[in-house]
């Protein structure tokens, strides 16, 4: 802990122990370690775009190992590429299969206008919203804008109409059962 002296002319001051002192000096020897390990880490180069980037003197100057990991890296980026292509052919394929219902004619309709439609399919959500437009395009279907709740509540529509005819209370049935129930009828 720091001892404070305190003397009539001066401000109280600090006075550091010498194990204070020990501790300071080790903390600033462990960072200056430190940074020089960021300036090595900063000096590293892991970019591999100046490996595609380069002339031949600089090729012929690399090792074999150095270039079988190149090749490694580009075979692996086009895998990727590849796989990506190919998952987002079969979401568009599964797409017109839902929305075409298994109908080819329906699919083809649904194919042709997904051309005139502008945006690009590089992910899942894209594809899913293009597949929509080209279906309402393609039939003139409009966006559904179905709510479940309002459906079940039949808020928007109107009430229950009184079926015309006999109800079941005027049928033999009815009459019968009522009488068993010992009910009055009308």
């Amino acid at each position: 802990m720091p001892v404070f002296e305190e003397d009539k002319n001066k401000k109280i001051e600090n006075i550091i122990p010498e194990e204070t002192k020990k501790q300071m000096e080790e903390l600033q020897k462990q960072l200056a370690e430190k940074e020089k390990e960021i300036v090595r880490l900063k000096e590293k180069d892991t970019n591999f775009k100046k490996l595609r980037e380069m002339t031949e003197d600089e090729l012929d100057r690399m090792t074999e190992k150095e270039k079988e990991l190149q090749r490694r890296q580009e075979k692996i980026e086009e895998d990727a590429l590849a796989f990506k292509s190919k998952e987002l052919a079969l979401h568009k394929r599964s797409e017109l299969a839902r929305l075409s219902g298994g109908d080819a004619e329906a699919a083809k309709a649904i194919e042709e206008s997904w051309s005139s439609i502008a945006g690009e399919e590089n992910d899942r959500e894209a594809i899913t919203v293009k597949a929509e437009k080209a279906l309402r395009l393609a039939h003139g279907v409009k966006a559904q804008s179905f709510n479940p709740v309002g459906a079940a509540l039949n808020a928007g529509g109107s009430a229950p109409q009184k079926p015309k005819g006999k109800t079941f209370i005027e049928t033999e049935d009815g009459e019968a059962m009522a009488a068993a129930l010992n009910l009055p009828l009308k």
